[in-house]
């Protein structure tokens, strides 16, 4: 991930910070807890889809949740840390949160357009 994010960080257009623009802060567990149940209101209302990938189905299945402070994450199996996996939970998770920040900050936003001209 750091060599990743030392090579494109010049073209991120939304950052988590300055320092480290692509790193989740887990230390703000109130934000990870908001962002998994804005992430499990979308599925719900189905705002947005899946593809049907086995791999992203076996890790939403193998997911368990684990109580915090005000809500819930996602978390291993307590009887089967070694071998299942949750990582594209998480991965889902960052996703939907990033593209939220980013519609926020105006990327992606239609710009004023200019009318066409005539070419005769």
């Amino acid at each position: 991930m750091k060599a990743w994010e030392t090579k494109y960080r010049k073209r991120l257009k939304v950052g988590i910070s300055k320092e480290q623009p692509i790193r989740w802060n887990q230390r703000l567990v109130s934000r990870t807890v908001e962002e998994f149940a804005n992430l499990y209101s979308a599925i719900i209302g189905e705002d947005i889809t899946f593809d049907g990938g086995l791999e992203m189905l076996m890790h939403f299945k193998n997911g368990r949740r684990d109580p915090r402070r005000g809500g819930y994450v996602v978390k291993k199996p307590d009887d089967d840390q070694d071998f299942s996996k949750v990582d594209l939970v998480w991965g889902a998770m960052f996703a939907r949160a990033a593209g939220e920040d980013a519609i926020g900050k105006g990327v992606g936003a239609q710009t004023k357009s200019r009318m066409a001209r005539a070419l005769y």
